[in-house]
């Protein structure tokens, strides 16, 4: 929601991969990762064999969570043997065992996402409660290839909100 104000989390679009009554993960999907920490990450040599090889815009912070360990997020048809499927057409691989398909070719077909969001037992329930998030579903075409920074704008107005009038409101609250 446009009332969020924690900067993770402020206007992100998140992909919900596991729910359970032990908490909650997902990804943030449409912010790309901020240069300077590219540059500290890649000097640690966690990326350093895929960086030529991909493309800095599909490169995107996952969330705050474990930020040295990249997953790449893909359409299912490009299954590896460590791959997840998290529904019949997008799954995550580890970023070592997805090198093969990541090129510029492909660049509608992943993101590799450093970092992940989490949440524990109920506190992700409580945050919908509250009214914190805004929950629709998502196809592979929004996620691949909506431009990032439209992402946030269009999840929010495909369900009728007007998010620069919340934004405002809120902001004379």
């Amino acid at each position: 929601m446009p009332n969020i104000q924690d900067p993770y989390f402020s206007e992100s679009v998140i992909l919900l991969c596991e729910h359970t009554i032990n908490g909650a993960m997902g990804f943030i999907i449409n912010k790309s990762i901020d240069t300077l920490v590219l540059n500290q990450i890649i000097e640690k040599k966690y990326f350093h064999s895929l960086y030529p090889k991909m493309s800095f815009s599909n490169i995107f912070f996952g969330g705050p969570v474990l930020l040295n360990k990249g997953l790449v997020l893909h359409r299912s048809h490009t299954q590896r043997k460590n791959s997840i499927k998290i529904s019949e057409e997008i799954s995550i691989t580890d970023y070592k065992n997805a090198n093969d398909f990541i090129n510029e070719k492909n660049i509608f077909k992943y993101k590799l996402l450093l970092g992940h969001a989490g949440w524990s037992a109920g506190q992700l329930e409580q945050e919908i409660k509250k009214g914190d998030w805004l929950i629709q579903n998502a196809s592979p075409d929004f996620i691949f290839r909506t431009p990032p920074k439209k992402m946030w704008q269009d999840a929010t107005s495909s369900l009728g909100i007007d998010s620069g009038s919340m934004t405002k409101l809120n902001a004379k609250a």
